[in-house]
């Protein structure tokens, strides 16, 4: 490098050479952005996509088998609750908590659990 160069660079910048200006410093925090978002996008998608229990409240069940209105899962005749129009069979404990608590949110399956059983009950012919 000639002297003259070397007097240029001195003056401008103390002597060492310009570095190349980055566009961004570091995309580190735009990554971790972007992924945040993607997630937030993903989880407000499953949610809205989700099978809801009011959308189908009542559960299909194989060939004789009764299922809880609640949870879904098969009965256990020996956990029930008795109501003025009949009993109510559950699979858990935990069921009749959250029946007792809103009846009128799983009238349609209770409905569909008696129907079964007095299907269940009657003789084939």
């Amino acid at each position: 490098m000639s002297s003259r160069r070397r007097r240029r660079r001195k003056r401008r910048g103390g002597g060492r050479l310009a570095q190349p200006k980055r566009h961004i410093d570091s995309w580190w925090p735009l990554f971790g952005l972007g992924l945040a978002l993607v997630g937030l996008i993903s989880a407000y998608w499953w949610q809205a996509t989700g099978t809801r229990s009011e959308e189908s409240p009542v559960r299909l069940s194989r060939v004789g088998e009764i299922l809880c209105p609640v949870g879904g899962m098969p009965i256990k005749r020996e956990i029930s609750v008795l109501t003025s129009v009949g009993p109510i069979y559950f699979c858990c404990k935990h069921c009749i908590d959250r029946y007792n608590a809103e009846p009128s949110a799983f009238q349609d399956a209770v409905e569909a659990q008696r129907r079964s059983m007095v299907a269940d009950s009657q003789p084939a012919g």
